[in-house]
C-alpha cells in the first residue's frame, strides 16, 4: 500500500472514531472529543497534522453546515474575518479575534452533532518549549531554524507546528510537547 493511500486510509480511520462526544476545558475554550485510547489520539493527530499540512479548501459560508458556524460563534464571540476551509471531513476557519490571527478546527460526527477538534494560535518563537527547539535541532541540525510556529491545542495535548528553513529550502514538521516527532508535511 502506498504512502499516500495509507495516509488516507489513517483519516478515515480517525473520522470512524470521532462518534460521539464529551467535553472539556483547555485555555477556556471547549475542546470536543470521543476518543480513549492513545491508539485513538494519534489517529486525531494525524487528521490534524494532514489537514494543516493540506492547507484545506476555500469554501464559501454559506456551505458550512449551520450547527458548524454556531460551535464557531459559540466559542469565538466577536470573531471577524472568516475564511473557511475544508478537507479530509475537516472544517477549519482562520479568523481574527482581538486583531490576532487563529484557526480552529471542527468535525461532525454521524449523526451531525459538531465538534471542536483543535484551537490553533500564533507562536512567537521564544515562546516554543525548549523540548521542542531541541528535538528540531536534534533530528535537523543546526542549519535549520525555526521561521513560524503555531500551537496546536488539542483536548489531550498540545502539538506544535513549526515551519523551519534551511537557505531557500522551507518543510513543515510536527512535535508533541516532550519533543516527541508526530510528522511533517510531503515535500
Amino acid at each position: 500500500m502506498n504512502k499516500k493511500i495509507m495516509k488516507h486510509c489513517l483519516c478515515l480511520i480517525g473520522i470512524v472514531l470521532i462518534l460521539s462526544s464529551k467535553a472539556c476545558k483547555k485555555n477556556s475554550i471547549e475542546l470536543n472529543y470521543a476518543l480513549s485510547s492513545p491508539v485513538e489520539c494519534l489517529q486525531l493527530d494525524s487528521l490534524i497534522i494532514d489537514f494543516c499540512c493540506s492547507g484545506g479548501l476555500s469554501v464559501q459560508k454559506d456551505k458550512i453546515p449551520g450547527n458548524v458556524i454556531d460551535l464557531f460563534h459559540e466559542n469565538f464571540p466577536g470573531a471577524y474575518s472568516e475564511e473557511w476551509l475544508f478537507y479530509g471531513g475537516i472544517y477549519g476557519v482562520r479568523f481574527e479575534l482581538d486583531y490576532i490571527v487563529n484557526r480552529a478546527l471542527y468535525m461532525l460526527d454521524e449523526e451531525n452533532n459538531v465538534d471542536m477538534l483543535a484551537y490553533i494560535v500564533n507562536l512567537q518563537k521564544s515562546q516554543i518549549p525548549v523540548t521542542v527547539t531541541t528535538a528540531v535541532k536534534e533530528q535537523y541540525g543546526d542549519a535549520w531554524a525555526v521561521n513560524r510556529a503555531y500551537e496546536i491545542q488539542t483536548f489531550y495535548h498540545i502539538i506544535y507546528e513549526l515551519i523551519i528553513e534551511q537557505r531557500s529550502d522551507e518543510i513543515t514538521v510536527f512535535f508533541n510537547e516532550n519533543g516527541g516527532f508526530l510528522g511533517g508535511c510531503p515535500f
